[in-house]
Protein backbone atom coordinates (compact mmCIF):
# COMPACT_ATOMS: atom_id res chain seq x y z
CA UNK A 1 0.00 0.00 0.00
CA UNK A 2 1.64 3.05 -0.97
CA UNK A 3 1.84 6.27 1.32
CA UNK A 4 -0.77 8.38 -0.82
CA UNK A 5 -3.27 5.41 -0.77
CA UNK A 6 -3.04 5.29 3.01
CA UNK A 7 -3.15 8.77 3.47
CA UNK A 8 -6.55 8.09 1.52
CA UNK A 9 -7.78 5.74 3.66
CA UNK A 10 -7.23 7.57 6.93
CA UNK A 11 -8.97 10.49 6.20
CA UNK A 12 -12.28 8.78 4.37
CA UNK A 13 -12.06 7.02 8.10
CA UNK A 14 -11.31 10.36 9.94
CA UNK A 15 -14.29 11.85 7.75
CA UNK A 16 -16.67 9.22 8.58
CA UNK A 17 -16.31 9.45 12.39
CA UNK A 18 -16.36 13.15 12.24
CA UNK A 19 -20.10 12.99 10.78
CA UNK A 20 -20.72 9.94 13.08
CA UNK A 21 -19.64 12.55 15.98
CA UNK A 22 -21.45 15.35 14.68
CA UNK A 23 -24.33 13.99 14.38
CA UNK A 24 -24.49 12.72 17.66
CA UNK A 25 -24.04 15.87 19.37
CA UNK A 26 -26.43 17.75 17.13
CA UNK A 27 -29.39 18.70 19.90
CA UNK A 28 -27.36 16.15 22.78
CA UNK A 29 -29.20 18.85 25.58
CA UNK A 30 -32.63 19.81 23.66
CA UNK A 31 -34.48 16.74 24.87
CA UNK A 32 -35.75 16.72 28.52
CA UNK A 33 -34.44 13.75 30.38
CA UNK A 34 -36.85 10.37 30.87
CA UNK A 35 -37.11 8.12 33.63
CA UNK A 36 -34.57 5.62 32.16
CA UNK A 37 -31.79 8.45 32.19
CA UNK A 38 -32.86 9.49 35.57
CA UNK A 39 -32.72 5.68 37.46
CA UNK A 40 -29.36 6.48 36.07
CA UNK A 41 -28.34 9.40 37.59
CA UNK A 42 -30.01 8.02 40.69
CA UNK A 43 -27.85 4.85 40.61
CA UNK A 44 -24.68 6.42 39.59
CA UNK A 45 -24.96 9.42 42.42
CA UNK A 46 -24.89 6.37 44.87
CA UNK A 47 -21.28 5.20 46.55
CA UNK A 48 -19.41 2.94 44.53
CA UNK A 49 -19.40 0.10 46.66
CA UNK A 50 -22.88 0.00 46.47
CA UNK A 51 -23.36 0.72 42.70
CA UNK A 52 -21.32 -2.84 42.62
CA UNK A 53 -23.71 -5.03 44.91
CA UNK A 54 -26.87 -3.21 44.13
CA UNK A 55 -29.77 -5.90 43.35
CA UNK A 56 -32.35 -3.23 42.60
CA UNK A 57 -31.23 -2.38 39.19
CA UNK A 58 -32.13 -5.25 36.48
CA UNK A 59 -28.29 -3.84 34.42
CA UNK A 60 -24.65 -4.76 35.26
CA UNK A 61 -23.20 -1.96 37.05
CA UNK A 62 -20.24 -1.35 34.47
CA UNK A 63 -22.18 1.86 32.86
CA UNK A 64 -23.12 3.29 36.43
CA UNK A 65 -19.84 2.86 37.98
CA UNK A 66 -18.66 4.84 34.85
CA UNK A 67 -20.81 7.71 35.01
CA UNK A 68 -20.40 8.07 38.93
CA UNK A 69 -16.71 9.10 38.62
CA UNK A 70 -17.70 11.39 35.54
CA UNK A 71 -20.53 13.46 37.17
CA UNK A 72 -18.18 13.69 39.87
CA UNK A 73 -15.76 15.58 37.20
CA UNK A 74 -18.61 17.39 34.44
CA UNK A 75 -21.58 17.80 36.50
CA UNK A 76 -25.20 16.35 35.97
CA UNK A 77 -26.57 18.51 33.26
CA UNK A 78 -28.21 17.03 30.34
CA UNK A 79 -24.88 17.07 28.19
CA UNK A 80 -22.24 15.97 30.53
CA UNK A 81 -24.60 12.42 31.44
CA UNK A 82 -25.09 11.77 27.70
CA UNK A 83 -21.97 12.52 26.86
CA UNK A 84 -19.86 9.14 27.68
CA UNK A 85 -22.66 7.42 25.66
CA UNK A 86 -21.84 9.77 22.80
CA UNK A 87 -17.68 8.76 23.23
CA UNK A 88 -18.78 4.90 23.26
CA UNK A 89 -21.02 5.63 20.18
CA UNK A 90 -18.39 7.27 18.06
CA UNK A 91 -16.05 4.15 19.12
CA UNK A 92 -18.65 1.39 18.28
CA UNK A 93 -18.34 3.25 14.35
CA UNK A 94 -14.88 3.01 14.32
CA UNK A 95 -15.04 -0.81 15.49
CA UNK A 96 -17.59 -1.31 13.02
CA UNK A 97 -15.39 -0.26 10.01
CA UNK A 98 -12.49 -2.55 11.53
CA UNK A 99 -14.69 -5.75 11.73
CA UNK A 100 -15.84 -5.03 8.38
CA UNK A 101 -12.23 -4.33 6.88
CA UNK A 102 -11.70 -8.06 8.21
CA UNK A 103 -14.70 -9.30 6.67
CA UNK A 104 -14.64 -7.54 2.79
CA UNK A 105 -12.09 -5.27 2.92
CA UNK A 106 -11.94 -1.60 3.00
CA UNK A 107 -15.01 -0.97 0.81
CA UNK A 108 -17.15 -2.94 3.46
CA UNK A 109 -15.69 -1.63 5.78
CA UNK A 110 -16.73 2.36 4.43
CA UNK A 111 -20.09 1.09 3.69
CA UNK A 112 -20.69 -0.60 7.32
CA UNK A 113 -19.04 2.62 9.05
CA UNK A 114 -21.07 5.09 7.12
CA UNK A 115 -24.31 3.33 7.71
CA UNK A 116 -23.51 2.77 11.49
CA UNK A 117 -22.74 6.64 11.91
CA UNK A 118 -26.19 7.93 10.42
CA UNK A 119 -28.57 4.52 11.34
CA UNK A 120 -31.36 6.13 13.61
CA UNK A 121 -30.97 3.32 16.41
CA UNK A 122 -27.02 3.98 17.39
CA UNK A 123 -27.59 7.91 17.00
CA UNK A 124 -30.64 7.39 19.71
CA UNK A 125 -28.98 5.79 21.76
CA UNK A 126 -25.87 7.62 21.74
CA UNK A 127 -27.97 10.57 23.02
CA UNK A 128 -29.30 8.70 26.41
CA UNK A 129 -27.66 8.62 29.42
CA UNK A 130 -27.99 4.58 29.57
CA UNK A 131 -25.80 1.40 29.32
CA UNK A 132 -26.15 0.43 24.96
CA UNK A 133 -23.90 2.30 23.51
CA UNK A 134 -21.09 1.00 26.29
CA UNK A 135 -22.66 -2.46 25.30
CA UNK A 136 -22.33 -2.18 21.39
CA UNK A 137 -19.06 -0.68 21.69
CA UNK A 138 -17.66 -3.66 24.11
CA UNK A 139 -19.53 -6.16 21.48
CA UNK A 140 -17.90 -5.26 18.52
CA UNK A 141 -14.81 -5.06 20.54
CA UNK A 142 -15.21 -8.87 21.33
CA UNK A 143 -16.53 -9.98 18.29
CA UNK A 144 -13.56 -8.47 16.10
CA UNK A 145 -11.06 -9.98 18.23
CA UNK A 146 -12.22 -12.94 17.78
CA UNK A 147 -12.16 -12.94 14.19
CA UNK A 148 -8.33 -11.68 14.55
CA UNK A 149 -7.98 -14.60 17.05
CA UNK A 150 -9.63 -17.26 14.71
CA UNK A 151 -7.17 -16.06 11.64
CA UNK A 152 -3.89 -15.88 13.41
CA UNK A 153 -3.58 -17.62 16.62
CA UNK A 154 -2.10 -14.37 18.51
CA UNK A 155 -2.25 -14.77 22.21
CA UNK A 156 -3.00 -10.92 22.29
CA UNK A 157 -6.18 -11.09 20.44
CA UNK A 158 -6.86 -14.10 22.23
CA UNK A 159 -6.38 -11.62 25.75
CA UNK A 160 -8.33 -9.20 24.01
CA UNK A 161 -11.14 -11.40 23.39
CA UNK A 162 -11.63 -12.37 27.18
CA UNK A 163 -11.39 -8.93 28.08
CA UNK A 164 -14.07 -6.87 25.82
CA UNK A 165 -16.22 -10.31 26.76
CA UNK A 166 -15.74 -9.27 29.95
CA UNK A 167 -16.24 -5.23 29.40
CA UNK A 168 -19.27 -6.69 27.49
CA UNK A 169 -20.69 -8.78 30.45
CA UNK A 170 -20.49 -5.90 32.79
CA UNK A 171 -22.44 -3.64 30.05
CA UNK A 172 -25.85 -5.63 29.67
CA UNK A 173 -27.53 -8.88 30.01
CA UNK A 174 -27.82 -9.43 26.91
CA UNK A 175 -24.48 -10.49 26.50
CA UNK A 176 -25.29 -13.89 26.62
CA UNK A 177 -26.89 -13.91 23.18
CA UNK A 178 -23.72 -12.23 22.18
CA UNK A 179 -21.64 -15.33 23.92
CA UNK A 180 -23.93 -17.99 22.45
CA UNK A 181 -23.63 -16.96 18.85
CA UNK A 182 -19.70 -16.48 19.74
CA UNK A 183 -19.68 -20.06 21.05
CA UNK A 184 -21.74 -21.57 17.94
CA UNK A 185 -19.26 -19.87 15.41
CA UNK A 186 -16.39 -21.37 17.77
CA UNK A 187 -18.11 -25.04 17.94
CA UNK A 188 -18.30 -24.36 13.84
CA UNK A 189 -14.87 -23.65 13.58
CA UNK A 190 -13.58 -26.66 15.96
CA UNK A 191 -15.66 -28.99 14.17
CA UNK A 192 -13.47 -27.82 11.00
CA UNK A 193 -10.70 -27.96 12.47
CA UNK A 194 -9.64 -24.71 12.36
CA UNK A 195 -9.65 -24.08 16.28
CA UNK A 196 -8.53 -26.29 18.79
CA UNK A 197 -10.81 -28.02 21.30
CA UNK A 198 -8.73 -27.21 24.20
CA UNK A 199 -8.08 -23.57 22.76
CA UNK A 200 -11.82 -22.97 22.97
CA UNK A 201 -12.14 -23.94 26.11
CA UNK A 202 -9.66 -22.16 27.56
CA UNK A 203 -11.32 -19.21 26.35
CA UNK A 204 -14.66 -20.10 27.95
CA UNK A 205 -13.24 -20.57 31.11
CA UNK A 206 -11.05 -17.36 31.05
CA UNK A 207 -14.27 -15.17 30.24
CA UNK A 208 -16.32 -17.26 33.19
CA UNK A 209 -13.30 -16.42 35.40
CA UNK A 210 -14.01 -12.88 35.22
CA UNK A 211 -18.16 -12.55 35.05
CA UNK A 212 -17.97 -14.60 38.12
CA UNK A 213 -17.83 -11.88 40.65
CA UNK A 214 -20.85 -10.21 39.34
CA UNK A 215 -22.69 -13.81 39.06
CA UNK A 216 -23.66 -14.30 42.48
CA UNK A 217 -25.51 -10.13 42.13
CA UNK A 218 -27.19 -11.06 38.81
CA UNK A 219 -28.81 -14.59 40.44
CA UNK A 220 -30.24 -12.34 42.89
CA UNK A 221 -31.16 -9.75 40.79
CA UNK A 222 -32.90 -12.74 38.93
CA UNK A 223 -34.78 -13.95 41.49
CA UNK A 224 -35.99 -10.62 42.21
CA UNK A 225 -37.39 -10.20 38.81
CA UNK A 226 -38.85 -13.39 38.91
CA UNK A 227 -40.75 -12.88 42.31
CA UNK A 228 -41.71 -9.33 41.47
CA UNK A 229 -43.05 -9.86 38.01
CA UNK A 230 -41.14 -7.93 35.06
CA UNK A 231 -42.43 -4.83 33.05
CA UNK A 232 -41.67 -6.07 29.73
CA UNK A 233 -44.97 -7.53 28.34
CA UNK A 234 -44.97 -10.91 26.55
CA UNK A 235 -44.80 -10.40 23.08
CA UNK A 236 -46.15 -11.44 19.88
CA UNK A 237 -45.02 -12.28 16.51
CA UNK A 238 -45.86 -8.57 15.48
CA UNK A 239 -43.38 -6.86 17.94
CA UNK A 240 -40.30 -8.91 16.44
CA UNK A 241 -41.59 -7.84 13.22
CA UNK A 242 -41.56 -4.18 14.77
CA UNK A 243 -38.60 -4.62 16.41
CA UNK A 244 -36.58 -5.48 13.16
CA UNK A 245 -38.36 -3.18 11.01
CA UNK A 246 -37.66 0.53 13.43
CA UNK A 247 -34.75 -0.08 15.11
CA UNK A 248 -32.69 -3.14 12.98
CA UNK A 249 -33.77 -1.72 9.67
CA UNK A 250 -33.46 2.47 9.75
CA UNK A 251 -36.72 2.65 11.09
CA UNK A 252 -38.68 2.47 7.28
CA UNK A 253 -42.05 2.34 6.42
CA UNK A 254 -43.43 -1.08 6.20
CA UNK A 255 -43.82 -0.88 2.28
CA UNK A 256 -39.94 -0.87 2.03
CA UNK A 257 -38.96 -3.61 5.04
CA UNK A 258 -38.41 -6.01 2.28
CA UNK A 259 -36.95 -4.22 0.32
CA UNK A 260 -33.73 -3.73 2.95
CA UNK A 261 -34.27 -7.89 3.88
CA UNK A 262 -33.77 -8.41 0.01
CA UNK A 263 -30.60 -6.37 0.26
CA UNK A 264 -29.26 -8.18 3.56
CA UNK A 265 -29.74 -11.30 1.82
CA UNK A 266 -28.30 -10.27 -1.31
CA UNK A 267 -25.59 -9.98 0.74
CA UNK A 268 -25.50 -14.01 1.78
CA UNK A 269 -24.91 -14.78 -2.23
CA UNK A 270 -22.07 -13.74 -4.85
CA UNK A 271 -23.23 -12.78 -8.54
CA UNK A 272 -20.96 -13.12 -11.01
CA UNK A 273 -21.94 -11.42 -14.69
CA UNK A 274 -19.89 -13.10 -17.69
CA UNK A 275 -18.38 -10.27 -19.73
CA UNK A 276 -20.27 -9.75 -22.77
CA UNK A 277 -19.37 -11.21 -25.83
CA UNK A 278 -19.93 -10.62 -29.43
CA UNK A 279 -21.02 -13.12 -32.43
CA UNK A 280 -20.43 -12.62 -36.09
CA UNK A 281 -23.57 -13.36 -38.31
CA UNK A 282 -23.63 -11.91 -41.81
CA UNK A 283 -20.69 -9.68 -40.71
CA UNK A 284 -23.38 -7.81 -38.19
CA UNK A 285 -22.23 -8.33 -34.65
CA UNK A 286 -24.60 -8.86 -32.55
CA UNK A 287 -24.60 -8.50 -28.53
CA UNK A 288 -25.68 -10.90 -26.02
CA UNK A 289 -27.43 -9.78 -22.88
CA UNK A 290 -24.93 -10.85 -19.73
CA UNK A 291 -26.42 -14.27 -17.56
CA UNK A 292 -26.02 -13.54 -14.28
CA UNK A 293 -24.50 -16.32 -12.05
CA UNK A 294 -26.37 -15.81 -8.31
CA UNK A 295 -24.97 -18.49 -5.94
CA UNK A 296 -24.44 -18.73 -2.30
CA UNK A 297 -20.83 -17.34 -1.30
CA UNK A 298 -19.58 -20.97 -0.05
CA UNK A 299 -16.07 -19.57 -0.18
CA UNK A 300 -16.84 -17.25 2.92
CA UNK A 301 -18.96 -19.67 4.70
CA UNK A 302 -17.27 -18.99 7.91
CA UNK A 303 -17.99 -14.75 7.42
CA UNK A 304 -21.57 -15.60 6.47
CA UNK A 305 -22.04 -17.93 9.77
CA UNK A 306 -21.10 -15.79 11.60
CA UNK A 307 -23.36 -12.65 10.34
CA UNK A 308 -26.37 -14.90 10.48
CA UNK A 309 -25.88 -16.09 14.55
CA UNK A 310 -24.87 -12.26 15.47
CA UNK A 311 -28.12 -10.96 13.63
CA UNK A 312 -30.43 -13.78 15.29
CA UNK A 313 -29.44 -14.61 18.51
CA UNK A 314 -30.02 -11.36 19.88
CA UNK A 315 -33.46 -11.31 17.91
CA UNK A 316 -34.99 -15.04 17.77
CA UNK A 317 -33.84 -16.45 21.37
CA UNK A 318 -35.00 -13.98 23.21
CA UNK A 319 -38.27 -13.61 21.43
CA UNK A 320 -38.80 -17.10 22.27
CA UNK A 321 -37.44 -17.15 25.76
CA UNK A 322 -39.96 -14.40 26.33
CA UNK A 323 -42.63 -16.99 24.92
CA UNK A 324 -42.31 -19.37 27.43
CA UNK A 325 -40.49 -17.84 30.37
CA UNK A 326 -40.00 -14.43 31.52
CA UNK A 327 -40.55 -12.16 28.80
CA UNK A 328 -36.94 -10.04 28.03
CA UNK A 329 -37.24 -9.01 24.37
CA UNK A 330 -37.14 -5.18 23.79
CA UNK A 331 -36.40 -3.03 21.15
CA UNK A 332 -33.30 -1.02 23.06
CA UNK A 333 -31.69 -4.39 24.26
CA UNK A 334 -31.54 -5.39 20.28
CA UNK A 335 -28.70 -2.52 19.31
CA UNK A 336 -26.03 -4.91 18.84
CA UNK A 337 -28.22 -6.83 16.17
CA UNK A 338 -28.00 -3.32 14.23
CA UNK A 339 -24.16 -4.31 13.42
CA UNK A 340 -24.22 -7.64 11.41
CA UNK A 341 -27.12 -6.36 9.67
CA UNK A 342 -25.08 -3.21 8.26
CA UNK A 343 -22.50 -5.59 7.33
CA UNK A 344 -24.90 -7.69 5.16
CA UNK A 345 -26.28 -4.64 3.61
CA UNK A 346 -22.84 -3.61 2.75
CA UNK A 347 -22.08 -7.15 1.04
CA UNK A 348 -25.58 -6.96 -0.55
CA UNK A 349 -24.89 -3.28 -1.81
CA UNK A 350 -21.09 -4.60 -3.19
CA UNK A 351 -22.77 -7.41 -5.04
CA UNK A 352 -24.47 -5.61 -7.04
CA UNK A 353 -22.30 -5.83 -10.37
CA UNK A 354 -23.22 -2.66 -11.74
CA UNK A 355 -21.82 0.74 -10.33
CA UNK A 356 -25.10 2.90 -11.39
CA UNK A 357 -27.05 0.15 -9.58
CA UNK A 358 -24.89 0.63 -6.45
CA UNK A 359 -24.56 4.46 -6.74
CA UNK A 360 -28.69 4.80 -6.89
CA UNK A 361 -29.01 2.08 -3.79
CA UNK A 362 -26.89 4.14 -1.87
CA UNK A 363 -28.37 7.59 -2.57
CA UNK A 364 -31.46 6.28 -1.50
CA UNK A 365 -29.92 4.45 2.00
CA UNK A 366 -28.74 7.94 2.63
CA UNK A 367 -32.31 9.27 1.62
CA UNK A 368 -33.88 7.02 4.03
CA UNK A 369 -31.65 7.55 6.88
CA UNK A 370 -31.24 10.99 6.79
CA UNK A 371 -35.34 11.45 6.65
CA UNK A 372 -35.02 9.24 9.87
CA UNK A 373 -32.45 11.24 11.40
CA UNK A 374 -34.95 14.63 10.84
CA UNK A 375 -38.06 12.55 12.23
CA UNK A 376 -35.55 11.69 15.39
CA UNK A 377 -34.60 14.89 15.81
CA UNK A 378 -38.22 16.63 15.55
CA UNK A 379 -39.42 13.62 17.78
CA UNK A 380 -40.05 14.72 21.92
CA UNK A 381 -39.68 12.58 24.72
CA UNK A 382 -41.72 13.00 27.89
CA UNK A 383 -41.39 17.30 28.37
CA UNK A 384 -40.60 17.78 32.35
CA UNK A 385 -39.40 21.40 31.56
CA UNK A 386 -43.04 22.82 30.64
CA UNK A 387 -44.53 20.27 32.75
CA UNK A 388 -42.86 21.76 36.07
CA UNK A 389 -43.16 25.24 34.39
CA UNK A 390 -46.87 24.62 34.76
CA UNK A 391 -46.33 23.27 38.27
CA UNK A 392 -44.67 26.24 39.77
CA UNK A 393 -47.07 28.48 37.92
CA UNK A 394 -50.24 26.74 39.20
CA UNK A 395 -48.97 25.60 42.85
CA UNK A 396 -49.62 27.42 45.94
CA UNK A 397 -49.20 26.33 49.57
CA UNK A 398 -50.50 23.70 51.09
CA UNK A 399 -50.71 21.44 47.87
CA UNK A 400 -48.74 18.44 47.13
CA UNK A 401 -47.41 16.47 44.32
CA UNK A 402 -47.79 12.42 43.55
CA UNK A 403 -45.52 10.65 40.98
CA UNK A 404 -46.11 6.63 40.65
CA UNK A 405 -43.00 6.03 39.45
CA UNK A 406 -39.74 6.26 40.73
CA UNK A 407 -38.05 6.69 37.94
CA UNK A 408 -40.48 9.81 36.80
CA UNK A 409 -39.91 11.31 40.12
CA UNK A 410 -36.19 11.73 39.35
CA UNK A 411 -37.13 13.13 36.34
CA UNK A 412 -39.62 15.80 37.99
CA UNK A 413 -37.09 16.77 40.68
CA UNK A 414 -34.52 17.20 38.12
CA UNK A 415 -36.26 20.01 36.92
CA UNK A 416 -38.65 21.13 39.64
CA UNK A 417 -37.24 24.42 41.41
CA UNK A 418 -40.28 24.43 43.83
CA UNK A 419 -41.23 24.19 47.71
CA UNK A 420 -44.29 21.70 46.80
CA UNK A 421 -43.71 18.36 48.76
CA UNK A 422 -43.43 15.38 46.17
CA UNK A 423 -44.86 12.27 47.34
CA UNK A 424 -43.73 8.53 45.51
CA UNK A 425 -47.06 6.47 44.93
CA UNK A 426 -47.02 2.86 44.72
CA UNK A 427 -46.29 1.81 40.90
CA UNK A 428 -49.28 -0.75 40.62
CA UNK A 429 -53.02 -0.11 42.71
CA UNK A 430 -54.28 -3.89 42.69
CA UNK A 431 -52.67 -7.80 44.15
CA UNK A 432 -50.36 -7.39 46.74
CA UNK A 433 -49.30 -4.21 45.57
CA UNK A 434 -52.74 -2.52 47.02
CA UNK A 435 -52.04 -1.91 50.65
CA UNK A 436 -48.94 -0.24 49.39
CA UNK A 437 -50.82 2.28 47.00
CA UNK A 438 -53.10 2.57 50.24
CA UNK A 439 -50.72 3.92 52.26
CA UNK A 440 -48.62 6.18 49.67
CA UNK A 441 -52.28 7.53 48.94
CA UNK A 442 -52.82 8.51 52.70
CA UNK A 443 -49.05 10.03 53.21
CA UNK A 444 -49.62 12.17 50.05
CA UNK A 445 -53.09 13.46 50.86
CA UNK A 446 -52.80 14.18 54.67
CA UNK A 447 -52.75 17.53 55.92
CA UNK A 448 -53.12 19.05 51.92
CA UNK A 449 -55.84 21.06 50.15
CA UNK A 450 -55.07 19.93 46.66
CA UNK A 451 -52.98 17.19 44.54
CA UNK A 452 -51.05 17.46 41.67
CA UNK A 453 -50.90 13.82 39.73
CA UNK A 454 -48.45 12.99 37.33
CA UNK A 455 -48.81 10.10 34.95
CA UNK A 456 -45.66 9.76 32.78
CA UNK A 457 -46.01 6.05 31.81
CA UNK A 458 -49.02 5.19 29.74
CA UNK A 459 -48.22 1.81 29.32
CA UNK A 460 -48.75 1.06 33.10
CA UNK A 461 -52.35 2.47 32.56
CA UNK A 462 -52.40 -0.29 30.18
CA UNK A 463 -51.36 -2.89 31.92
CA UNK A 464 -52.84 -2.31 35.79
CA UNK A 465 -55.93 -0.65 37.15
CA UNK A 466 -56.47 3.32 36.13
CA UNK A 467 -53.50 4.66 39.15
CA UNK A 468 -56.62 7.46 38.44
CA UNK A 469 -59.27 5.19 38.51
CA UNK A 470 -57.69 3.64 41.98
CA UNK A 471 -57.34 7.28 43.33
CA UNK A 472 -61.03 8.14 43.19
CA UNK A 473 -61.74 5.11 44.81
CA UNK A 474 -59.65 5.54 47.68
CA UNK A 475 -60.48 9.28 47.89
CA UNK A 476 -63.68 9.58 46.48
CA UNK A 477 -63.81 13.28 48.01
CA UNK A 478 -61.35 14.80 45.18
CA UNK A 479 -62.82 16.93 42.72
CA UNK A 480 -60.58 16.96 39.19
CA UNK A 481 -60.52 20.75 38.00
CA UNK A 482 -57.28 20.94 35.93
CA UNK A 483 -55.55 18.20 33.54
CA UNK A 484 -53.28 19.02 31.02
CA UNK A 485 -51.54 16.33 28.30
CA UNK A 486 -47.63 16.75 27.45
CA UNK A 487 -45.91 15.18 24.79
CA UNK A 488 -44.98 11.12 25.45
CA UNK A 489 -48.04 10.59 27.44
CA UNK A 490 -47.13 12.76 30.38
CA UNK A 491 -50.64 13.71 32.05
CA UNK A 492 -50.55 16.17 34.66
CA UNK A 493 -54.29 15.99 36.48
CA UNK A 494 -55.18 18.75 39.58
CA UNK A 495 -57.58 17.34 42.16
CA UNK A 496 -58.92 19.53 44.84
CA UNK A 497 -59.23 17.29 48.26
CA UNK A 498 -61.66 19.66 50.07
CA UNK A 499 -65.57 19.09 50.42
CA UNK A 500 -66.19 22.19 47.99
CA UNK A 501 -67.61 21.10 44.86
CA UNK A 502 -68.00 24.86 43.03
CA UNK A 503 -66.71 25.19 39.37
CA UNK A 504 -63.50 26.92 39.29
CA UNK A 505 -61.34 27.79 36.19
CA UNK A 506 -57.70 27.81 35.70
CA UNK A 507 -55.75 29.31 32.90
CA UNK A 508 -53.48 26.98 31.84
CA UNK A 509 -49.77 27.60 30.36
CA UNK A 510 -50.22 26.72 27.00
CA UNK A 511 -48.01 24.69 24.67
CA UNK A 512 -45.60 26.53 22.12
CA UNK A 513 -47.76 28.51 19.28
CA UNK A 514 -51.04 28.18 21.13
CA UNK A 515 -52.87 30.72 23.30
CA UNK A 516 -53.90 30.39 26.70
CA UNK A 517 -56.39 27.50 27.45
CA UNK A 518 -58.97 27.26 29.81
CA UNK A 519 -59.43 24.51 31.94
CA UNK A 520 -63.35 23.78 33.58
CA UNK A 521 -63.48 22.00 36.62
CA UNK A 522 -66.32 19.78 36.54
CA UNK A 523 -68.15 18.62 39.84
CA UNK A 524 -67.41 15.26 41.20
CA UNK A 525 -70.33 13.02 42.18
CA UNK A 526 -70.54 10.06 44.07
CA UNK A 527 -67.93 7.82 44.70
CA UNK A 528 -66.17 5.10 42.49
CA UNK A 529 -67.32 3.98 39.30
CA UNK A 530 -69.39 7.33 39.37
CA UNK A 531 -66.51 9.59 40.60
CA UNK A 532 -63.83 7.97 37.76
CA UNK A 533 -67.08 8.82 34.67
CA UNK A 534 -67.09 12.13 36.38
CA UNK A 535 -63.05 12.03 35.43
CA UNK A 536 -63.31 11.00 31.68
CA UNK A 537 -66.09 13.33 31.04
CA UNK A 538 -63.83 16.17 32.20
CA UNK A 539 -61.24 14.52 30.14
CA UNK A 540 -63.36 14.69 27.00
CA UNK A 541 -64.41 18.30 28.07
CA UNK A 542 -61.25 19.73 28.63
CA UNK A 543 -59.07 21.62 25.77
CA UNK A 544 -55.57 21.22 27.19
CA UNK A 545 -56.02 17.47 26.65
CA UNK A 546 -55.90 17.74 22.92
CA UNK A 547 -52.37 19.25 23.25
CA UNK A 548 -49.27 18.25 21.41
CA UNK A 549 -49.71 14.81 20.12
CA UNK A 550 -47.29 12.38 21.17
CA UNK A 551 -45.35 9.58 19.30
Amino acid sequence: MTAAVRRRDIAVVCAVLLVALGVRLWRLGAKDLWQDEAASLVFASQPLPKILTDIGETNPPLYYAILHEWIAVFGTSERALRFPSVIFGVLAVGLTGWIGFCLGGKRLGWLAMGLMAVMPMPVEYSQVARTYTLFLAASLASFGCLLEWVRTSRRKWAVGYVLSTIVMSYGHYYWVFNMLAQQLYLAWQVVHRRVRFLHWAGLSAAVFVGVLPWLWVSALQTVRVQRGGFWIPKPVFGDLVRIIRRDVIFGVPKRLVWCFIALAVLGLFEIRVPRQSSVAASGVKRWRLPQWNIRPARQEADTLLLLVLWLGCPLVIPFVWSLFLTPVLYQRYTIAATVPFALLIGRGILAIPNRLGRAVVIIALGVLTASSLLHYYAWEREAWRPLTAAIQQLTRAGDAIAIPIRGSRTSFTYYYRGHIPVYSLAQRADGMNAHEFDRSIREAISGHGRLWLILSDSSLERQHPSITEAFLKRCPQAQLFYQRKFPQELVLYGYDLGVDTAATSITAPAPAGMGPTSVIAQPVVGAGANNSAATMAAVAHSKAFSGTKSR
